[in-house]
């Protein structure tokens, strides 16, 4: 058995997996089972109403596991080397000078690329333009761990799924209308 950390595998509904339902046919028994699983992070300990508050506990009680699937960008990058193997989320570095971010080379067609901020100090921005020109409006982060989620369209472009400003987070609820938040 392998050790999985902190992650546990869900059911959908307690029990549904021992849900057997049986049918006779003939000199023949049929029993089956039908069941969602899934697989998430484990966390227990108080629920705080924002992360200020979290990280004035001191985290007591808390135990979180999940990897952070990222890959951190050079200092100064305005371009992102999309590599599918790699990962699909990018955390900005500490920049020397004021940086904007122009491009994601070798995209892929639906695949949503998160770009979040790392450090605050000449934080990467993306104008709204070049092939960033139909984001809802320019991506100027306030704070670590703000970010945006885009995706290329067939036109080439990207689109803006949601972004986080400020520790805000909007969707762009024109794309996205029926996602958890959105509505």
């Amino acid at each position: 058995m392998q050790d999985y950390g902190n992650l546990q595998f869900l059911e959908n509904l307690p029990g549904e997996m021992f849900a057997l339902k049986m049918k006779e046919d003939m000199e023949e028994v049929k029993g089956w089972s039908t069941w969602k699983e899934g697989a998430s992070a484990s966390f227990i300990g108080p629920k705080f109403k924002n992360k200020e508050l979290l990280k004035e506990n001191e985290y007591v009680l808390q135990q979180i596991y999940m990897n952070k699937f990222s890959q951190n960008l050079q200092p100064d990058a305005t371009k992102i080397k999309a590599d599918p193997k790699k990962s699909f989320w990018y955390v900005t570095a500490k920049n020397t000078q004021a940086t904007v971010i122009t491009d994601i080379e070798k995209a892929k067609k639906g695949t949503a690329y998160i770009i979040e901020c790392g450090s605050t100090e000449n934080a990467s921005e993306i104008s709204k333009s070049g092939r960033f020109d139909t984001i809802t409006a320019d991506w100027k982060p306030t704070q670590v761990e703000d970010y945006i989620m885009v995706v290329l369209n067939s036109a080439g472009k990207f689109l803006e799924l949601e972004r986080c400003v400020g520790g805000t987070r909007e969707i762009n609820t024109e794309l996205q209308p029926n996602v958890p938040g959105a509505r």
